[in-house]
């Protein structure tokens, strides 16, 4: 597996095969899944973060 972000389809599900938890049913994971699409959407088609995408991503 290539990667280590949590909020990949594969790696989250490995991470709860393993650990036995459900990451998705997490408090924080609207949050993270949030900040990991931006994240992606700003390294790969060259999108901007803005103050607030910052903050969230940050200083949750």
């Amino acid at each position: 597996m290539n990667g280590h972000n949590l909020a990949n389809e594969k790696h989250r599900k490995l991470y709860n095969a393993l650990t036995g938890t459900k990451l998705e049913k997490q408090p924080f994971w609207a949050q993270l899944r949030r900040a990991s699409e931006k994240r992606n959407s700003i390294i790969h088609p060259n999108d901007l973060a803005g103050r607030e995408d910052i903050e969230v991503a940050c200083c949750p």
